[in-house]
């Protein structure tokens, strides 16, 4: 594991600390709803249907999704079961770990726009005509 994933995983579990995490495919489908999420991790594993379903919310909200991670992993980091899917509604930890993902060499698996025109979009050549 790089040095930069583990950054990634250490601001999720200061998100998670802070109370700005909200986990689970039910709780993150509200606060969708609410328009208080900010960015969206997505588990490498998580099954064709949910990562459709949550790909469809955040590109018509215009909320950055990283797919990363396992389920197992990204549940262990927040202190919890396995999760698919959990949302950053802070802000300042959605930018940070947005930024390290892109350090981190995620191309292809960020959709959204989070910080304005200056944010830079990674769509996969496999997303494109979705």
């Amino acid at each position: 594991m790089s040095e930069q994933s583990n950054k990634i995983f250490t601001y999720l579990s200061f998100a998670q600390k802070a109370g700005k995490v909200v986990s689970g495919e039910k709780a993150v489908i509200s606060a969708l709803k609410k328009n208080r999420v900010k960015s969206v991790l997505l588990a490498e594993n998580a099954s064709e249907r949910t990562k459709r379903v949550f790909k469809q919310y955040c590109i018509a909200k215009a909320i950055p999704i990283i797919e990363y991670g396992s389920k197992e992993k990204l549940g262990q980091v927040i202190g919890k079961l396995p999760r698919a899917v959990i949302a950053i509604i802070d802000e300042h930890f959605a930018q940070i770990i947005l930024e390290q993902s892109n350090q981190c060499g995620q191309e292809g698996k960020i959709r959204g726009n989070l910080c304005g025109e200056n944010t830079r979009i990674r769509i996969g050549e496999n997303d494109r005509d979705k």
